[in-house]
């Protein structure tokens, strides 16, 4: 009996790194049901290969269901944790997927990976400050972490000031608001009984002042913030193709 399961886990992973993910399934469900000692180290092994063959189909919840009674038996595993952690983002269970990580951190506090997800989970429940903390730390333990990298230039880029005006200095808010303010004057009698009387035309400061190079603000609509994560991700590949 032992030797036939051994059989069937070597043509399971066959199937399963050949991406035939049915057959592959099938197997794994054969070896699960005839599993003598479903509490063993072997049988939470095998319900981590099912569930990455359930990921490969796409079936998220139920390779959620495997990892869990995985992990409840290899408790140990800090890898496991993380590839938990990985589907729960995945099904947008982000709170569990925290739960998973921090197991995972707590069996390997100096890896690096560990820390990126947890600032990709606390950035998805909106825990600002959270996110930088994990992503300061993974950094400190790996410096050259890209996905690390693009994510803290992603921060940095939403965290730029857009608002209409921000770059606009004090003297010409003064100007803008003083030309304002006669063009309201100029127009209180337009209606009324009284012409306008003016000895002069109003000649705005602005005619005397020199043209000033002002700062340019790319980041003003929705469609350049994402041609920026567009640019980001393709950066990423690239650096990593030459480390490949």
């Amino acid at each position: 009996m032992a030797e036939n399961m051994e059989a069937l886990r070597k043509e399971a992973k066959r199937a399963y790194k050949a991406r035939d993910f049915v057959s592959a399934a099938d197997i794994y469900t054969r070896i699960i049901e005839a599993e003598p000692q479903p509490d063993s180290a072997a049988a939470g092994a095998d319900r981590t290969g099912y569930a990455s063959v359930l990921v490969g189909l796409n079936r998220l919840d139920a390779a959620a269901v495997q990892f869990e009674r995985a992990v409840a038996i290899l408790t140990d595993d800090a890898r496991l944790h993380a590839k938990f952690a990985e589907v729960l983002s995945r099904l947008g269970r982000h709170p569990e997927a925290v739960r998973q990580i921090d197991a995972a951190i707590t069996l390997e506090p100096d890896n690096a990976d560990h820390y990126y997800r947890m600032a990709v989970e606390m950035r998805a429940l909106g825990r600002e400050a959270d996110t930088h903390a994990a992503l300061k730390r993974c950094l400190e333990l790996d410096p050259e972490h890209t996905d690390a990298q693009i994510l803290q230039l992603e921060l940095l880029s939403l965290a730029a000031p857009e608002r209409d005006g921000q770059f606009d200095d004090e003297e010409e808010v003064e100007d803008r608001r003083s030309d304002e303010e006669g063009a309201g004057r100029e127009s209180e009698f337009a209606d009324g009984d009284m012409p306008v009387a003016r000895s002069s035309p109003r000649r705005s400061r602005w005619a005397n002042r020199p043209i000033r190079p002002r700062r340019i603000r790319l980041r003003h609509r929705p469609w350049m913030i994402i041609l920026e994560s567009v640019l980001l991700a393709i950066m990423a590949l690239w650096i990593r193709s030459l480390f490949a």
